[in-house]
């Protein structure tokens, strides 16, 4: 019976010692995959906000430029229908209009100027001793 006890005593020894080296493995393997996890999400959420943030600054950059008058700054428009995308869309638009409208103002400035030319040199040919229409008498 003693024999058969100690048997049994070294055998549970091996397999405690057995259990506790694929414990320890475990735990191990259970590391890795959670630093694993982690150093993926991480990466994961540093491309996602650069993905987030590059559109964003370009808008940024792109509506700094056209509040201070300068509509030379090409914005593309994007093919996302994010908010992102659809901001840019609407900023590249808005620039678009106000081209055109600066345009219109400046050719309707220039044929302001050429008609006032044109009337001062009309005025300039009148002779000098044109009478006055205020200084007339009635009746």
């Amino acid at each position: 019976l003693a024999v058969f006890v100690k048997a049994h005593v070294d055998g549970a020894r091996v397999n405690v010692s057995e259990v506790s080296l694929r414990t320890q493995h475990l735990r191990w393997m259970a590391l890795g995959i959670c630093a694993a996890v982690i150093v993926l999400g991480t990466l994961a959420a540093l491309w996602i906000s650069a993905s987030i943030l590059r559109p964003l600054r370009s808008a940024t950059q792109a509506a700094k430029a056209i509040a201070d008058g300068d509509l030379t700054q090409q914005i593309s428009a994007s093919a996302a229908q994010d908010e992102v995308g659809q901001l840019t869309n609407a900023m590249a638009t808005m620039q678009s209009q106000l081209r055109s409208t600066v345009t219109r103002v400046r050719d309707q400035v220039e044929q302001v100027s050429a008609v006032s030319s044109q009337l001062a040199a009309a005025n300039h040919d009148l002779p000098c001793d044109t009478v006055n229409v205020e200084m007339l008498p009635m009746g």
